[in-house]
């Protein structure tokens, strides 16, 4: 509804509204529509409400919604008399509601101002948090010409009214906007409901239509609705007597009336927010009406689109703000990871919002030039120190508020520029147009995401047309035309499709990113396919997700390939749009790929191998990329990283590992060792552009290096995960945000924080927050007095103090998730992660279950999963960075583990001896793993043993020998 009435208002136009209570009026009222190609408004009265039940009434609506998918229609419930209607219309999925606080909830009872505020603001404030318009009331429909209200819908105020209670109150009106915050106002100027209205042509002592000019120069940013408008039309009325009939006489207000108050109606963007952000800065207004100071023959073009303003001295600098990462803002942090010198975390997307919003100033260009970006020292250069701080505060503030304002209405307001001026006395105005479309970004918060440029309410959208058109943009370069556009039914479609932005961005094809809704938006879709080859596209990339016919009933329009991508859902997997790809008939061809990220890559690819039979560099490009793909990365120094290369080589890909040590166990079965530093850049650069995929062995690496590798291939744990686990603190906050519950804790950041930490928490455990790991960094303390001891032990640095648990047993569990989301838990999808992972649990001695922490990584706790799982867990992680499903988790038979500590190296006189490997080998189902390292020590982790068997007592038996031969206790049972 707000946005209907939004561009009938900058239009110039009014928006029809019919109660309906049956199929006949809404098959009429849609032709209707149809033929005048207008929008309407479907209301359901308290008389239809009645009479065929809001049910009843929406499934009417809703079937010509998709009778008639290119009319725009609100599904509107009229006159709700109380809070609870308005809620009971909201959850049967009425987009508007009307909360009719004139009269009381018994329909019939006049009610008083502060009663209607109440009611009003309650359904607002309710309403507004669901995205759903509301309209009030101010004042009782009803005849100026019987004084009375009417009955016609079951809805109107008993007996005799005054002329205050039938019209609205201008002052009144005002005041009761400003305190509802709603999006329409329903104004009484003395029309009633009902198709009997006047007895006579309505003149001014029976119809006020210069109220609602009087109302409208007092809200002139309001939508203001005129109720009870029609009749039965003079020529139907003559008609009904000729065949009998005997209708009273009747006439509803003449069109040119309602012409004259839709004019009244408007909504002058400008002038709105001018009034609104008046209290922080004073503007350029007079409040003198435009109409008052033209000639006559003038009038009609000023009135309604004109400021009479003072004059001011303007300040040669544009004022921009930015709430999100777009445009030339997008562009510098793409080139130097800042805005404007401004620098900016690593890893933000296209549209992302800021951390904080950037005050960015331009230097007004000549006519027909762009404007310059500039640092603050150059407004300070220009205009002084003082005034230079006062711009830049102002602009801030007026840009917070503004984007708040506009985010309770569903809008985001990416970015926009102010100007200002000086009046004689020096001070600063703001000037000239502000939070317009020509001057702000304008997205609609429902089809916001990041990554990709979101549709636009401002001018964007006439930019990318001419772009498309070849229309030059003065002195700016246009982008190459796209070749390949991705089309997704969703926003929500993104995090898939946007891998096949991803690999067309590698190979430096061009394409466009559009979201078109095969049910939401069926004419878009339509054009879209139409008009793709005359556009210059080459093929269409299309995500299937909620609106899986999206892939098919483009290829029926249009002869370019289309190649479909099965995109899963929070609801759906994935196989209902797989099924409706497949089961085109014939003569629609359209290609389908595998469910999820991996078929949009390959999507990607198929594209660009299609592309290439006319095109030798991107042949070259694709038969180095091929080649590439036999390539993954590790950032790991020991035996997982060891294990894990075992496992990508055996499905024929080669690892490049980054370690410091040159005696890397993972270095010495890699394919490349890279010896450098975690964060050498040279060495980060080299492994980003070498690699298709890099993981991580062990969540030390730090971060920033993995955010880093981001920006040139694809990372599995992401940085943002890793630095999570990083952090005990922020580890455990986090886990319990998923809702997993974890043993009393407190984070101690300084000697002040440990005294004023809970004495529940005694005895417990204190372990550092970083770089700690069991038998390191973490000591028992028995009271405060001992915590204090062990943090100084510590130097000081940020630790956790964990209540100690009446501990049963320890479990870990290890899962898989992969790019297509095939398994998962409440803390790998809240933690977005992507890889293999592994949670440590507690089980007290009440059974209640307590996740200690998390391993961002293969775990030696799933070592076991080499030799009793169909797929291992490194397998598993293989799988993952090369985008390959992820392999079937069942166990083939029961096993057991031992570690081997480097202790076995040794006998009861510490003197070195090798352990007696052949005993060992010569137990039935045993594995031995052998980690590479170049001398044991006691304590150091060697290796280990996987034991497989038949039976539990079968491995246990076999695990017993096993553990005698390497002189390892083993308690049996």
């Amino acid at each position: 509804m707000r946005q209907l009435l939004d561009h009938a208002a900058e239009h110039g136009y009014g928006i029809p509204a019919f109660n309906v209570n049956n199929l006949e009026q809404v098959q009429a009222i849609m032709e209707a529509a149809s033929e005048t190609d207008s929008p309407v408004i479907m209301q359901a009265s308290a008389g239809a409400r009645k009479y065929a039940g809001e049910a009843f009434l929406r499934h009417l609506i809703e079937a010509a919604v998709e009778s008639y998918p290119n009319i725009p229609v609100v599904m509107h419930q009229d006159h709700g008399q109380s809070p609870e209607i308005c809620k009971g219309a909201i959850e049967l999925g009425f987009s508007s509601v009307m909360m009719d606080g004139s009269l009381l909830p018994d329909g019939k009872t006049i009610a008083d101002f502060e009663y209607n505020v109440e009611v009003t603001r309650k359904v607002v404030e309710m309403a507004h948090k669901l995205g759903v318009t509301v309209e009030g009331e101010l004042g009782c429909l009803g005849s100026l010409e019987t004084m009375q209200g009417d009955k016609e819908d079951g809805h109107g105020a008993d007996g005799v009214l005054t002329l205050d209670q039938l019209l609205t109150d201008p002052e009144q009106a005002a005041e009761f906007v400003t305190r509802t915050q709603l999006d329409a106002l329903a104004i009484a100027i003395g029309t009633s409901h009902g198709a009997y209205k006047f007895t006579r042509k309505p003149t001014g002592d029976i119809l006020s239509i210069e109220r609602v000019k009087e109302i409208h120069r007092r809200l002139p940013n309001t939508h203001l609705v005129m109720h009870g408008s029609s009749s039965v039309p003079q020529e139907l009325l003559a008609e009904i007597r000729q065949f009998g009939g005997n209708m009273k006489e009747t006439y509803g207000v003449p069109v040119e009336e309602i012409q004259e108050a839709i004019k009244y109606g408007v909504r002058k963007m400008t002038e709105f927010w001018l009034n609104k952000l008046a209290h922080i800065i004073p503007n350029h207004t007079t409040g003198v009406n435009p109409v008052d100071v033209v000639a006559p023959e003038e009038r009609a073009q000023v009135e309604g689109r004109s400021m009479v303003v003072k004059r001011l001295k303007p300040i040669m600098v544009e004022a921009v703000a930015r709430g999100y990462l777009i445009g030339s803002g997008w562009k510098d942090y793409q080139a130097t990871g800042a805005v404007c010198g401004i620098t900016l975390p690593a890893g933000l997307k296209q549209a992302a919002k800021l951390p904080h919003v950037l005050f960015t100033p331009a230097a007004k260009a000549e006519m027909g030039s762009h404007d310059e970006n500039v640092d603050f020292a150059h407004v300070v250069k220009e205009v002084g120190q003082e005034l230079a701080e006062q711009i830049r505060d102002v602009t801030l503030r007026l840009y917070t508020e503004a984007a708040d304002y506009a985010a309770s209405r569903g809008i985001l307001i990416a970015d926009t520029k102010f100007e200002f001026g000086l009046d004689d006395q020096g001070q600063l105005h703001l000037m000239d147009e502000v939070l317009t479309p020509d001057s702000s970004r304008f997205w609609p918060a429902d089809s916001y995401a990041e990554g990709i440029s979101p549709p636009s309410y401002d001018k964007q959208f006439v930019r990318d047309w001419l772009e498309t058109q070849g229309v030059s943009l003065m002195s700016v370069q246009t982008p190459a035309a796209p070749t390949v556009g991705i089309v997704m039914g969703s926003s929500s479609d993104w995090d898939v499709m946007s891998q096949a932005v991803a690999i067309l961005d590698e190979f430096g094809v061009s394409y466009e990113c559009r979201v078109v809704s095969a049910h939401r938006m069926p004419i878009d879709m339509v054009d879209y396919g139409a008009q793709a080859p005359a556009r210059g596209l080459k093929a269409i990339i299309a995500g299937a997700g909620g609106a899986a016919h999206l892939p098919g009933m483009l290829a029926a329009l249009t002869h370019l390939p289309v190649f479909g991508v099965p995109v899963p859902s929070r609801y759906l997997r994935g196989e209902d749009s797989l099924l409706s790809i497949v089961q085109m008939p014939k003569g629609v061809p359209v290609a389908t790929f595998a469910i999820g990220e991996a078929g949009a890559a390959n999507a990607a690819l198929h594209v660009i191998a299609n592309l290439a039979v006319n095109d030798a560099v991107l042949t070259e490009k694709l038969i180095a990329y091929r080649a590439r793909q036999t390539e993954a990365a590790r950032a790991m120094r020991g035996q997982l990283g060891r294990m894990f290369c075992h496992s990508a080589q055996s499905l024929g890909y080669k690892v490049a590992v980054l370690d410091p040590d040159t005696h890397s166990p993972a270095g010495a079965v890699a394919d490349l060792h890279i010896c450098a530093a975690y964060d050498d850049a040279q060495a980060l650069a080299r492994l980003g552009d070498l690699c298709q995929a890099v993981s991580t062995e062990f969540e030390n690496v730090p971060a920033q290096s993995l955010l880093t590798l981001a920006q040139h291939t694809r990372v599995t744990p992401s940085g943002d995960a890793v630095g999570i686990v990083q952090d005990r603190i922020r580890e455990k906050a986090f886990i319990s945000q998923a809702g997993v519950p974890v043993a009393p804790y407190a984070a101690i950041e300084s000697l002040d924080d440990l005294q004023a930490a809970d004495s529940a928490l005694f005895p417990g455990i204190l372990k550092t927050a970083r770089f700690g790991y069991d038998g390191k960094g973490q000591a028992r303390v028995a009271d405060r007095e001992q915590a204090l001891a062990a943090f100084k032990e510590f130097g000081s640095q940020a630790c956790v103090l964990e209540a100690l648990q009446p501990l049963k047993s320890e479990i870990s569990v290890v899962l898989a998730r992969g790019l297509d989301d095939q398994a998962a838990a409440a803390i790998a999808r809240t933690l977005d992660y992507v890889g293999v992972l592994c949670v440590e649990f507690f089980i007290l001695e009440d059974g209640r279950l307590l996740a200690n922490e998390v391993a961002p990584r293969p775990h030696n706790s799933g070592h076991y999963t080499m030799n009793a799982c169909v797929t291992s867990q490194f397998e598993q992680q293989a799988r993952v960075m090369a985008a390959l499903p992820l392999g079937d988790t069942g166990a083939l038979c029961p096993s057991m583990m031992l570690n081997i500590l480097g202790d076995i190296w040794f006998d009861e006189q510490s003197q070195m001896r090798e352990p007696d490997w052949a005993a060992l080998l010569a137990v039935p189902g045993v594995s031995l793993h052998l980690y590479g390292k170049a001398e044991a020590r006691v304590g150091r982790k060697m290796g280990h043993v996987n034991i497989v068997g038949e039976s539990d007592q079968q491995v246990r038996e076999r695990t017993a020998r096993a553990a005698a031969a390497l002189h390892i206790a083993f308690d049996h049972d």
